[in-house]
C-alpha cells in the first residue's frame, strides 16, 4: 500500500505528527521540516503552516524574510511568532574579565539597530488586516547576546535558539534548559564537586565584578527611531538572555508599534547599585508621555538571580514614580504583572486607610482590569504586622474600584520566608486566601474591606482561607509554583527555567550540605 492510498484524514494526522516532532527536535534549521515540503502540495499544505508559525532570524538573514516571506502573501498569513537574535561577535578569554570598551558599546548599539531597522522596515510593509495578513498579528520576541557569553564564567548558561509553542512540555527540551559543564576550568570558577551529580560546582563569590557586567552587558540604545509597523500585536523579551534594550529603546520601539497590545518584558536586574539607580530612573520614560493606545497587557519581571548577583532582594530600590506612572497606564489595561519592579505598597499608596473615601472621584478607577500580580517588600517577617494589613487593606480598597477584577495576587520571597495574598471571585464566591512562612493574622479591617469587594459583584458571603507553606530555599523559583497567576507573571518557558534552576540548586545545597562542602 503507498501513501496516497491512505484515507486523507489519516494522512493529515501522520504529517502532523510529523511536523510535531521535527519541531520539537530541530535546533536554529528548518531543513529537517522544510524537506518535506518539497515532496508534494499536499505536504506542502501541511506542513508550511508548522514552518512558518514561528521564525527564528538572525541579523544576518532578514533579507531573506523579505524574499521568501514577505513578498508572498500566502505564506506571510502563517506568520505568528518572529524572534529577532542578535548576535555580538565573540571575544577571547582574557577579555572576559574586562568590562566592553566604550568603541565595542557603540558597536553593539550600531548592530541592534541595523537589525531592529531593517526588521521593522521590512515589516512596515506588511497589511494588519486583510487575507494576507495574521488575524490575530504577530509576537516580536528580541534577544541580544554575544556568541562568547556562555563560554567564559557562564557556561551553564544556554543561549541556543530552539522552535516552541507555549503549550509544549519543556522538561522534553534539553535547548530550554540550563547547560551542565563537564570539564574542569579552575580560571572560570567551576571546580570539581566530587559528586556524580554535581560534577561541576561554580564559585560566583570570587567571579570578577567586570566579568558579570561584560556577560550583561551595557543597556542598549537605539541610534534612530524605527519605521512604524501595525502587524505586531506582542512584544516579548525572555530572561534566558542577560543583555538587554535601554528604556529609552524601548520607549522608541512601543511608539513604532501603535497597534502592540501585550508587552512582556523579563529583565535582570543591575550587578551595581549604581547602574541599578539609573536604571530604575530611566525606565520612568519608557511610558510617559506616549502608552500604546491598544495596550491590554503588560508583564513585568526583574529576575534576581542572587546565584550571580551582587545586589540581594534588600538591597532593591523603591520607585515610587515609576509606580504612580503604572498606575495611569493600568486604566487601559486588562491585565498587570508587574514583579520587583516596584513595590505594590506604592501603586496602592493612593488607596491607603484614611488617604481618600472611596467614593471620592479623585480615586484612581481601573474599569477594564481583570487580573493583576504584584510583589512588595512588605510582605515580610521582618515588617510590622500593622503595616502588612495596611497593605492588605489598601489592596482591597482598590480592588472595589476595579469592577471586572477576578484575580489579584501580591506576593513576596526570599530565601526561608514567602507569603502570597490572592483574591479570586468567581460567578458564586469571593475568596481571600492568605499563605505565609510565618504567622500573621489578618485583621478585621481587612476581611471588612474584601467584603465590600464581593457586596459590588452582589456577592454577600467572603471565604477566607489561611494556611502556612514551607519556607523556600531558593527564591524565587521555589514559591512561584504557589501562585495562580504564575503563567502572567512569567513566561511559561522562563516558569519552567527559573522552577528548575530553583531545584538543582536547591538540591545542590543539600548534598553539599550533607557531605560538609
Amino acid at each position: 500500500m503507498n501513501f496516497t492510498d491512505l484515507p486523507y484524514e489519516l494522512r493529515w494526522l501522520i504529517l502532523e505528527a510529523l511536523a510535531d516532532d521535527c519541531r520539537i527536535t530541530r535546533g536554529t534549521s528548518d531543513d529537517g521540516l522544510a524537506r518535506y515540503v518539497t515532496v508534494c502540495k499536499e505536504w506542502q499544505t501541511i506542513l508550511e503552516p508548522e514552518i512558518f508559525r514561528q521564525l527564528i532570524i538572525s541579523a544576518s538573514c532578514l533579507e531573506y524574510l523579505d524574499m521568501i516571506v514577505g513578498r508572498n502573501s500566502n505564506r506571510r498569513r502563517l506568520v505568528k511568532h518572529i524572534w529577532l537574535r542578535v548576535e555580538f561577535p565573540g571575544y577571547p578569554c582574557g577579555s572576559c574579565v574586562f568590562e566592553e570598551s566604550d568603541e565595542r558599546i557603540k558597536r553593539n548599539n550600531r548592530a541592534v539597530t541595523r537589525a531592529i531597522y531593517h526588521l521593522f522596515a521590512i515589516l512596515s510593509h506588511w497589511e494588519s488586516s486583510g487575507p494576507s495578513s495574521p488575524r490575530d498579528g504577530i509576537t516580536l520576541e528580541l534577544s541580544i547576546h554575544s556568541l562568547s557569553d556562555s563560554k567564559h564564567h557562564f557556561q551553564n548558561h544556554n543561549f541556543s535558539a530552539f522552535h516552541y509553542s507555549e503549550e509544549d512540555d519543556f522538561s522534553e527540551n534539553p535547548l530550554a534548559v540550563r547547560l551542565s559543564p563537564r570539564r574542569y576550568d579552575g580560571f572560570h570558577q567551576w571546580e570539581s564537586f566530587g559528586s556524580p551529580e554535581h560534577a561541576l560546582s561554580f564559585d560566583p563569590f570570587h567571579m570578577n565584578l567586570l566579568s558579570r557586567l561584560r556577560v550583561h552587558g551595557q543597556p542598549i540604545s537605539l541610534g534612530e527611531a524605527p519605521p512604524t509597523v501595525e502587524i505586531v500585536r506582542r512584544f516579548l523579551v525572555r530572561r534566558q538572555f542577560y543583555r538587554e534594550l535601554g528604556p529609552h529603546a524601548l520607549r522608541r520601539i512601543f511608539r513604532a508599534l501603535p497597534r502592540l497590545e501585550h508587552i512582556h518584558l523579563e529583565c535582570w536586574r543591575s550587578v551595581t547599585h549604581e547602574l541599578e539607580f539609573k536604571k530604575n530612573h530611566d525606565r520612568e520614560a519608557i511610558f510617559r508621555p506616549y502608552v500604546p493606545p491598544a495596550l491590554r497587557r503588560l508583564c513585568w519581571y526583574d529576575d534576581d538571580d542572587s546565584y550571580y548577583e551582587l545586589l540581594g532582594t534588600e538591597a532593591r530600590q523603591d520607585s515610587p514614580r515609576l509606580a504612580a506612572i503604572l498606575v495611569k497606564v493600568s486604566r487601559q489595561l486588562e491585565s498587570l504583572a508587574v514583579s520587583f519592579v516596584i513595590d505594590a505598597r506604592d501603586f496602592f499608596r493612593s488607596f491607603y486607610p484614611g488617604r481618600v473615601h472611596i467614593s471620592e472621584k479623585k480615586y484612581p478607577e481601573f474599569p477594564r482590569l481583570e487580573s493583576i500580580a504584584l510583589t512588595s517588600n512588605e510582605l515580610s517577617p521582618s515588617e510590622s504586622s500593622e503595616n502588612i494589613n495596611n497593605l492588605l487593606h489598601a489592596a482591597g480598597n482598590a480592588a472595589a474600584r476595579m469592577p471586572s477584577i477576578r484575580t489579584m495576587e501580591l506576593w513576596n520571597g526570599q530565601p526561608g520566608e514567602a507569603a502570597i495574598f490572592c483574591c479570586n471571585r468567581t460567578a458564586d464566591a469571593v475568596t481571600i486566601s492568605w499563605l505565609t512562612t510565618w504567622d500573621i493574622p489578618l485583621e478585621p479591617r481587612v476581611i471588612t474591606a474584601w467584603k465590600n469587594v464581593g457586596i459590588q459583584h452582589r456577592l454577600y458571603s467572603l471565604i477566607v482561607e489561611t494556611d502556612r507553606i514551607p519556607p523556600p530555599p531558593i527564591c524565587p523559583g521555589s514559591i512561584l509554583r504557589h501562585l495562580r497567576l504564575q503563567r502572567q507573571v512569567l513566561h511559561p518557558i522562563s516558569l519552567y527555567q527559573i522552577q528548575r534552576e530553583a531545584d538543582e540548586a536547591a538540591d545542590a545545597q543539600a548534598w553539599a550540605a550533607a557531605y560538609e562542602i
